[in-house]
Order: structure tokens, then C-alpha cells, then sequence
């Protein structure tokens, strides 16, 4: 039923298609999580120069500082899943023999299933 070789590979091409659309729009994210990351990391050390260099005073030196790790943390809380979606390899492609695997499987259940209610 479900071993027809150009439906197989239809049907392979078309999950490893789908699995690659979930995991671009993630990395993309990802991405642009850690060069904000990136950038508040320069501006932390931008800051404490100019508390050194006593441009700014302890009061607002601390005070941008709590800013620049809340908004650290907020990055690092939604980077965090997106690390687990990327480390299910959902990238890996799928196999043509695993597929064709399943197929053959649910195809036998299937028939199985029908012969026993009749």
C-alpha cells in the first residue's frame, strides 16, 4: 500500500522540508538573541569605564547596571528554549530507509486492522 518508492520519497522530502522550516525561523532568533547579547555586553563595559572615569556618578552607575542585567536575564530566559528546540537536531535530516520503515509498519497495521473487522 504505503511502498510505492516516489511516494515514499515525496513523503520524505516533503517532513525533512518541513522539520528545516521549523528550525530557520530558531536559529534566526537565536541569532539575533546573542548579538543583543553582544551589544549589552559592550555597553556593560562602556559603563563601568565611565563609572571609573567618574563621568557618571555610583547612584546611576548602579542603577543602568541593574537595567543591563534584568535585560540580560530576560535574554538569557528566552534563549533558553530555543537552545532545547536546537538541540533536538531537528536540523538532522530523516532517512529515506526510516521513513519508508514507519510507512511499512503503519501500512501492516492497517491491513491487520481491517482484516479484523471483517
Amino acid at each position: 500500500m504505503l511502498t510505492n518508492e516516489s511516494i515514499v520519497k515525496n513523503i520524505v522530502s516533503n517532513v525533512n522540508k518541513e522539520r528545516r522550516r521549523k528550525v530557520n525561523p530558531t536559529k534566526n532568533k537565536l541569532g539575533r538573541i546573542d548579538r543583543e547579547l553582544e551589544k549589552l555586553d559592550k555597553k556593560r563595559g562602556k559603563l563601568f569605564e565611565a563609572y571609573e572615569d567618574e563621568i557618571i556618578t555610583k547612584e546611576e552607575f548602579q542603577l543602568r547596571k541593574e537595567e543591563l542585567t534584568e535585560r540580560v536575564k530576560k535574554l538569557e530566559e528566552e534563549k533558553a528554549p530555543l537552545l532545547v528546540t536546537l538541540s533536538d537536531d531537528v536540523s538532522e535530516e530523516l532517512p529515506y530507509e526510516f521513513i519508508k520503515n514507519i510507512l511499512q509498519n503503519f501500512s501492516k497495521a492497517l491491513m491487520e486492522s481491517s482484516t479484523r473487522e471483517q
